[in-house]
């Protein structure tokens, strides 16, 4: 990941945004400026580049993490894979979001809820923290895995599925 930072911002022009002071230090996120041939004008963020390309993740402060003394394994960041359901077969669930009769979301109950409900409220934990815009996005792309905070006040897990319009 540092040659990658290297190859990235060596010989550009950035622009320094401070995020957050600590101390006398401040956390500071460095943007790749729009070149004439772009897309769009939109600043693109070194940080959020790195964490695409799961060259650099967030830090995390669950302490399951840091009790683990097993070496740290980085797989693709993806909301957890569905239960497969056969046709026929009777399950215990939970419905947790209907956008339509063919659009649903559901949990199975015991060790899938459990895990749900113990997410949920990590979740909460981590993202209520103060600690400004340590997690902020700001630059979001499409298909990125994110929590967001819902019309409920509570974090959620959440997909980008479009760019938002500026």
């Amino acid at each position: 990941s540092i040659k990658e930072f290297h190859r990235m911002t060596q010989n550009q022009v950035l622009m320094m945004a401070s995020i957050n002071m600590q101390g006398a230090a401040f956390e500071v996120d460095l943007m790749c400026i729009p070149m004439s041939d772009a897309l769009d004008d939109n600043y693109v963020s070194v940080r959020d580049i790195l964490i695409f390309l799961e060259l650099a993740r967030f830090r995390t402060f669950s302490d399951a993490a840091a009790n683990s003394s097993a070496p740290p394994s980085y797989p693709k960041i993806d909301f957890i894979k569905s239960t497969s359901m056969q046709n026929g077969r009777t399950l215990d669930i939970i419905v947790t979001h209907v956008t339509s009769p063919c659009d649903l979301h559901l949990v199975c109950t015991g060790e899938e809820h459990d895990y749900y409900l113990t997410m949920q409220e990590e979740m909460q934990e981590m993202y209520n923290k103060d600690l400004c815009d340590l997690y902020s996005l700001f630059y979001p792309r499409t298909g990125m895995v994110c929590a967001a905070r819902g019309s409920d006040n509570e974090w959620h897990r959440a997909k980008v599925t479009s760019n938002p319009i500026h």
